[in-house]
């Protein structure tokens, strides 16, 4: 199944990492050092063909989420013509503005607030997104000191002073919530895989993407809240309102209340709030409650950055989306087969990479370059030119396609964009190895 992330995954990514908030905690967690895992591995969706035509290219069909069960009972108020219309066109706004994002990175703070025992968990990060269904997260535990629980206290008593509603959560006895630890991880998604590394153990589980839950498929993930769908898919899928039932197009941001209608996305979340920002139309917060309201997650995006160059990507570390499992206790987690087996077994996703990267990826899982045509297993072919500066010498297309076995002797073939200004006489011949 696909989960947030794609990072954050983002969708990918953040819905991986929402699946872990609904499982109840065996002890009560302690100030400085709770260790509360947050991801746990991605499980199977039911799917079904969709309700939307194919065209006559003979594509592959989209695969939604299937219905099992009858819709639930509305539980949000009914709107009235001129709200409706206005939800309507807040979807179609934003259904739009997600077709326009190619890329996405920023920073996300991930608070994960336990109602039964009054902690809360904090946690930063960096996710970056490419479409359709690339993405990372890493996150980052913040650091519980005496400090922070002295800023925290501050926050209270001026809130109070001022006769204002604090920014800090309070338990039953009016003292913030206790502050617990939480897991420093990352999640991964190439397009084929998804893998959660758990940094501190050193290990990672792997997930294969079944095939038609890929590319332009993430909308169906279990938390797409980052983009936009179509809105008729959306509102089959969701039951959506105004928060407080109002809705004011001078406004900056607008807060949507969003319920599942689907069972399997009522077993992984209540509900959620999304804060949107009616300019960029890019979620500028999530709130997420578990299924039995005794937990709530919120996730803050910030310095988010739209279509970035291939140069930014790469000073910034989000140009890949395969993470170097060396060092790594690798775990396959899913059932439909080997995602990995004692460390990377299937071709990896290489496509939108620089070629040197491509080439050590692959020489990482055991393939070789080598000038002998007959061993060499790493094959470089002019491609198409360049259309962007960037995505000169990046890979245009590979063969064969990520997510095949590794099988003794395999070949993997890259073609690469080319410079435009630099045809070589072995281009003006056709596509010949590129040295």
């Amino acid at each position: 199944m696909k989960s947030l992330a794609a990072v954050f995954c983002m969708t990918a990514l953040v819905c991986a990492t929402a699946h872990g908030q609904g499982r109840p905690a065996a002890a009560r967690p302690t100030q400085a050092a709770t260790v509360a895992r947050q991801g746990v591995p991605v499980r199977s969706v039911s799917r079904s063909p969709s309700d939307e035509p194919s065209d006559a290219a003979g594509k592959k069909e989209q695969a939604v989420v299937e219905v099992k069960s009858a819709v639930p009972e509305r539980r949000l108020p009914v709107m009235d013509p001129k709200l409706q219309s206005q939800m309507d066109d807040v979807l179609q706004r934003w259904s739009q503005g997600s077709e326009k994002v190619n890329r996405l990175e920023g920073t996300v703070s991930r608070m994960v607030y336990d109602l039964t025992f009054e902690t809360e968990a904090q946690a930063k990060g960096e996710f970056a997104y490419e479409k359709p269904d690339k993405g990372r997260i890493d996150i980052v535990p913040e650091a519980v000191t005496e400090k922070l629980i002295a800023e925290r206290r501050q926050i209270v008593e001026k809130a109070q002073a001022e006769k204002k509603t604090p920014r800090v959560r309070l338990r039953k006895n009016g003292e913030p919530y206790e502050l617990a630890g939480c897991q420093n991880e990352q999640w991964w998604c190439d397009g084929t895989r998804i893998f959660n590394l758990d940094m501190e153990k050193k290990q990672a589980n792997v997930s294969l993407i079944p095939e038609e839950m890929q590319g332009g498929n993430i909308m169906d993930s279990p938390l797409p809240f980052l983009f936009g769908m179509p809105p008729e898919r959306a509102k089959r899928r969701f039951e959506m309102g105004f928060h407080d039932g109002k809705f004011d197009p001078t406004a900056a941001v607008v807060r949507l209340i969003i319920y599942p209608n689907l069972p399997q996305d009522g077993q992984n979340w209540h509900h959620a709030e999304v804060m949107l920002d009616l300019k960029t139309m890019l979620p500028i917060a999530v709130q997420m409650y578990d299924p039995a309201e005794t937990k709530i997650t919120v996730y803050r995006f910030s310095d988010l950055k739209v279509n970035g160059s291939l140069f930014e990507r790469v000073i910034f570390r989000t140009a890949g989306f395969t993470p170097s499992l060396r060092g790594f206790n690798v775990v396959n987690v899913n059932p439909e087969g080997p995602a990995v087996a004692g460390g990377p077994s299937v071709v990896p996703n290489l496509t939108g990479a620089p070629f040197k990267d491509a080439v050590a990826e692959l020489e990482k899982l055991g393939l070789t370059k080598n000038k002998d045509a007959q061993l060499n297993q790493i094959v470089l072919l002019q491609g198409s030119p360049a259309p962007e500066k960037e995505q000169i010498y990046t890979v245009e297309s590979q063969t064969p396609k990520a997510g095949t076995p590794l099988q003794p002797g395999i070949k993997v073939t890259l073609k690469l964009f080319t410079d435009p200004g630099k045809q070589s006489i072995a281009g003006k011949k056709g596509a010949t190895e590129t040295r």
